[in-house]
């Protein structure tokens, strides 16, 4: 996952929303499989790697 646009607060802003939808709404979901958890683990801590204390 490449993110070469992200480059204003308002770009962070919506990564840290995303996340945060993900946080509240995967939990809800019955039976999600273990490709899309994983995926989305592996782009979420690409994000956080890339940008640090800025997703949260």
């Amino acid at each position: 996952m490449s993110f070469p646009c992200l480059q204003t607060q308002s770009d962070f802003l919506v990564i840290c929303n995303v996340a945060k939808i993900l946080e509240l709404v995967v939990p809800l979901m019955e039976h999600p499989s273990e490709t899309f958890l994983a995926t989305i683990e592996e782009d979420l801590m690409k994000l956080i790697l890339k940008h640090g204390m800025t997703v949260r």
